[in-house]
């Protein structure tokens, strides 16, 4: 930089070097938002495969049985809905991680993509699944327990509770 003044190549340098870090943050920012995500599900994921393990066992054990379950959510939400005898887990996705449409299932728990959301639903045919509630990020426990046979629809009465 001959014949430039030192202050001007200095302003010219540091220029650069924000210009260029802010270009590489710009780049890498979908990568990481795309990760936390993936791990975000793969966290909602394993948390239904655990409630419904407790669910088997306490089931399994009979009426009476019960059991506590403290999870540790980072996010996204879980709803335990009485009406359908499931449990849903929802998420917002900026990433699209799962595309629009999509519907699988893994582990016996169905995933399904939508604009900006996703969903994995926990069913039970065998259980009527009572209590019911909201919950999210945060420390929470679930209290399940085996409130016996209900003779009518021939299912095994399991209440589900979220405490905080």
């Amino acid at each position: 930089m001959k014949g430039v003044h030192p202050l001007v190549a200095m302003a010219l340098v540091t220029v650069i070097s924000v210009v260029a870090i802010s270009l590489v943050f710009q780049m890498g920012n979908p990568a990481v938002e795309r990760t936390k995500e993936i791990a975000l599900l793969q966290e909602g994921k394993s948390n239904l495969i655990e409630i419904r393990n407790y669910i088997d066992n306490v089931a399994w054990e009979g009426e009476g049985s019960t059991r506590s379950l403290p999870l540790s959510i980072s996010g996204g939400s879980y709803s335990i809905d009485t009406q359908n005898d499931m449990i849903l887990f929802s998420m917002d996705t900026s990433a699209q991680i799962i595309g629009v449409g999509v519907s699988k299932n893994e582990d016996d728990i169905e995933i399904k993509g939508y604009l900006n959301r996703i969903y994995l639903n926990l069913s039970f045919t065998n259980f009527d699944i009572t209590g019911g509630g909201e919950f999210g990020k945060g420390s929470h426990t679930i209290v399940i327990k085996n409130n016996g046979f209900n003779s009518t629809n021939q299912k095994q009465i399991i209440n589900l509770m979220s405490v905080r």
